[in-house]
């Protein structure tokens, strides 16, 4: 995911964005039947950074995802979500 903010501290790890690729921690999902909406969170780590990474799913398919950093300044996201369609 794109980072459009503001670093708190510099690393030299060469990396941009909002990139990982390990194992999710504290992964959690809440159902919320009444407003029709999921609640989804965990941590992930990489190399230098930790996320802490928070969805909230409506029931028409609209997600917004809060990313928060121990080196940038948190970030939002939101747009649609879509089951990833196996071949």
């Amino acid at each position: 995911m794109q980072f459009f903010g503001e670093v708190n501290s510099i690393r030299f790890s060469g990396d941009s964005g909002v990139s990982f690729e390990n194992i999710m921690k504290d992964y959690q999902v809440k159902f919320n039947d009444k407003k029709r909406k999921i609640y989804v969170s965990f941590v992930v780590k990489n190399k230098s950074e930790t996320y802490n990474v928070s969805m909230i799913i409506t029931s028409s398919g609209f997600a917004f995802v809060d990313v928060y950093s121990n080196i940038k300044r948190n970030v939002t996201y939101d747009g649609s979500i879509a089951a990833i369609k196996m071949e």
